[in-house]
Protein backbone atom coordinates (compact mmCIF):
# COMPACT_ATOMS: atom_id res chain seq x y z
CA UNK A 1 0.00 0.00 0.00
CA UNK A 2 1.47 3.42 -0.97
CA UNK A 3 0.34 6.52 1.19
CA UNK A 4 0.40 9.84 -0.83
CA UNK A 5 0.82 13.17 1.44
CA UNK A 6 -0.90 16.60 -0.05
CA UNK A 7 -0.62 19.58 2.57
CA UNK A 8 -2.25 23.80 1.89
CA UNK A 9 -2.86 26.35 4.17
CA UNK A 10 -6.20 28.42 3.85
CA UNK A 11 -7.24 31.64 5.64
CA UNK A 12 -9.61 30.54 8.44
CA UNK A 13 -12.25 32.24 7.09
CA UNK A 14 -12.54 29.55 3.79
CA UNK A 15 -11.89 26.75 6.36
CA UNK A 16 -15.46 25.20 6.05
CA UNK A 17 -15.89 26.03 2.30
CA UNK A 18 -12.38 24.56 1.31
CA UNK A 19 -12.94 21.43 3.07
CA UNK A 20 -16.05 20.74 1.02
CA UNK A 21 -14.22 21.72 -2.08
CA UNK A 22 -11.38 19.65 -1.49
CA UNK A 23 -14.43 16.39 -1.13
CA UNK A 24 -15.98 17.65 -4.67
CA UNK A 25 -12.82 17.90 -6.64
CA UNK A 26 -9.64 15.90 -4.87
CA UNK A 27 -11.32 13.16 -2.65
CA UNK A 28 -13.96 12.62 -5.59
CA UNK A 29 -11.43 12.04 -8.03
CA UNK A 30 -9.17 10.04 -6.19
CA UNK A 31 -11.80 7.55 -4.95
CA UNK A 32 -13.22 7.52 -9.20
CA UNK A 33 -9.64 6.17 -9.85
CA UNK A 34 -8.85 2.35 -10.30
CA UNK A 35 -6.53 1.61 -7.15
CA UNK A 36 -8.05 4.08 -4.56
CA UNK A 37 -8.26 2.71 -1.34
CA UNK A 38 -8.64 5.46 0.95
CA UNK A 39 -8.19 8.69 2.49
CA UNK A 40 -7.97 10.46 5.52
CA UNK A 41 -8.00 14.71 5.69
CA UNK A 42 -5.98 15.99 9.05
CA UNK A 43 -6.55 19.79 10.02
CA UNK A 44 -4.76 21.91 12.26
CA UNK A 45 -4.54 25.53 13.06
CA UNK A 46 -2.11 27.71 12.60
CA UNK A 47 -2.03 31.51 13.42
CA UNK A 48 -4.73 32.82 10.89
CA UNK A 49 -5.19 29.82 8.95
CA UNK A 50 -6.17 26.33 8.83
CA UNK A 51 -3.49 23.49 7.33
CA UNK A 52 -4.97 20.80 6.05
CA UNK A 53 -3.40 17.37 5.14
CA UNK A 54 -4.79 15.01 2.80
CA UNK A 55 -4.15 11.14 2.67
CA UNK A 56 -5.00 8.99 -0.29
CA UNK A 57 -3.97 5.31 0.11
CA UNK A 58 -3.33 3.24 -2.97
CA UNK A 59 -2.61 0.03 -4.31
CA UNK A 60 0.41 0.84 -6.52
CA UNK A 61 2.33 3.67 -8.07
CA UNK A 62 1.04 2.81 -11.21
CA UNK A 63 -2.67 3.61 -9.84
CA UNK A 64 -1.61 7.20 -8.53
CA UNK A 65 -0.03 7.72 -12.20
CA UNK A 66 -3.74 7.55 -13.41
CA UNK A 67 -4.77 9.91 -11.41
CA UNK A 68 -1.98 12.26 -11.07
CA UNK A 69 -0.05 11.78 -14.34
CA UNK A 70 3.33 11.34 -15.02
CA UNK A 71 4.99 13.26 -12.41
CA UNK A 72 3.44 11.48 -9.53
CA UNK A 73 5.69 13.94 -7.49
CA UNK A 74 3.81 17.57 -8.21
CA UNK A 75 0.52 17.61 -6.94
CA UNK A 76 -2.58 17.88 -9.10
CA UNK A 77 -4.19 21.49 -8.58
CA UNK A 78 -7.67 22.59 -9.50
CA UNK A 79 -9.07 25.84 -11.12
CA UNK A 80 -11.33 27.29 -9.09
CA UNK A 81 -8.40 26.37 -5.49
CA UNK A 82 -7.46 30.58 -5.87
CA UNK A 83 -11.02 31.40 -4.49
CA UNK A 84 -10.16 30.24 -1.14
CA UNK A 85 -6.72 32.05 -1.79
CA UNK A 86 -5.04 28.67 -1.14
CA UNK A 87 -1.70 28.21 -0.30
CA UNK A 88 -0.69 24.76 -1.44
CA UNK A 89 2.36 22.63 -1.54
CA UNK A 90 3.29 21.89 -5.09
CA UNK A 91 4.86 18.43 -4.24
CA UNK A 92 3.80 16.08 -2.79
CA UNK A 93 4.99 13.13 -0.69
CA UNK A 94 4.62 9.17 -1.20
CA UNK A 95 5.22 6.86 1.47
CA UNK A 96 5.00 2.92 1.69
CA UNK A 97 2.73 1.61 4.32
CA UNK A 98 4.07 -0.99 6.69
CA UNK A 99 1.76 -0.78 9.26
CA UNK A 100 -1.65 0.26 9.73
CA UNK A 101 -3.72 -0.92 12.76
CA UNK A 102 -7.33 0.82 13.81
CA UNK A 103 -8.70 -0.08 17.06
CA UNK A 104 -11.29 -3.29 16.63
CA UNK A 105 -14.25 -1.01 17.31
CA UNK A 106 -13.52 1.26 14.32
CA UNK A 107 -12.57 -1.41 11.89
CA UNK A 108 -14.39 -1.63 8.72
CA UNK A 109 -16.38 1.13 10.04
CA UNK A 110 -16.74 4.36 7.94
CA UNK A 111 -17.17 6.84 10.94
CA UNK A 112 -16.38 10.11 10.38
CA UNK A 113 -15.95 12.91 7.23
CA UNK A 114 -12.29 12.15 7.93
CA UNK A 115 -11.89 8.90 6.41
CA UNK A 116 -13.25 7.68 2.87
CA UNK A 117 -12.92 4.11 1.42
CA UNK A 118 -13.37 2.82 -1.98
CA UNK A 119 -16.45 1.11 -0.59
CA UNK A 120 -17.86 3.74 0.57
CA UNK A 121 -21.30 4.60 -0.99
CA UNK A 122 -20.71 8.96 -0.12
CA UNK A 123 -17.96 11.41 0.97
CA UNK A 124 -20.20 12.38 3.58
CA UNK A 125 -21.04 10.41 6.90
CA UNK A 126 -24.19 8.77 7.58
CA UNK A 127 -26.82 11.04 9.33
CA UNK A 128 -26.62 9.57 12.65
CA UNK A 129 -22.79 10.20 12.74
CA UNK A 130 -22.02 13.32 14.58
CA UNK A 131 -19.49 15.26 12.66
CA UNK A 132 -19.25 18.68 14.23
CA UNK A 133 -16.96 21.06 16.04
CA UNK A 134 -17.07 18.18 18.94
CA UNK A 135 -15.22 16.03 16.52
CA UNK A 136 -13.23 17.90 14.35
CA UNK A 137 -11.32 19.57 17.74
CA UNK A 138 -10.66 16.57 18.92
CA UNK A 139 -8.53 15.50 15.79
CA UNK A 140 -6.36 18.14 15.72
CA UNK A 141 -2.87 18.38 16.90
Amino acid sequence: MIAREWKCRVPEAHNEGFTAYLYETGVKDSSATPGFLGAQIFRRSLTGKIELTLITYWDKLESIHTFAGHDISQARLYPEDEVYELEPDLSVQHYEVIEHRFSPELRGINRCSCFVTSQSSSFRPPPDVPVGPPLISALRL
